[in-house]
């Protein structure tokens, strides 16, 4: 894929005022050339500009190498903290440019379309998803984190 007519991530500044509930906790390290930066980079801004209230409290957003993110957080329904591991590399297309369906899934690809199914993921109740309480409590779901 050649990249052309897709949106590329241009890196801004995340300004965030003292105690705003809105966005990832202030002090949150992003690195905006990996793709893992990006997507907590958009995370930020989307929970930003949420026109209703996310009723899931982040507590901690973090980036395990270049491909790798963590969220720990508070949902309303579970007692306790719960952590969410997710890969946000770039998945192969595997649909040929010369299919209608390639558009759509170049966009399911993209650094925003991945933040916005990991802001949905978090907002869910877990259902019969697997957890893994590590020794701090934290009951963690998704991907396998990094050895």
């Amino acid at each position: 894929m050649d990249g052309e007519g897709v949106a590329r991530f241009v890196p801004e500044s995340l300004p965030r005022a003292e105690g705003d509930p809105r966005g990832l906790p202030a002090g949150v390290i992003l690195d905006a050339a990996t793709r893992a930066g990006q997507v907590l980079a958009e995370l930020d801004r989307q929970l930003t500009a949420l026109a209703r209230i996310f009723e899931v409290e982040i507590v901690e957003a973090r980036q395990l190498g270049p491909h790798l993110v963590e969220v720990v957080y508070r949902h309303p329904s579970y007692d306790g903290l719960l952590g969410l591991t997710r890969d946000v590399s770039e998945k192969e297309v595997g649909v040929p440019p010369d299919d209608p369906h390639h558009a759509l899934a170049v966009h399911e690809n993209s650094v925003e379309e991945m933040t916005t199914m990991l802001r949905i993921e978090l907002e869910e109740p877990l259902g019969s998803a697997r957890t893994t309480t590590d020794a701090s409590g934290i009951r963690w779901w998704g991907d396998p984190a990094a050895s």
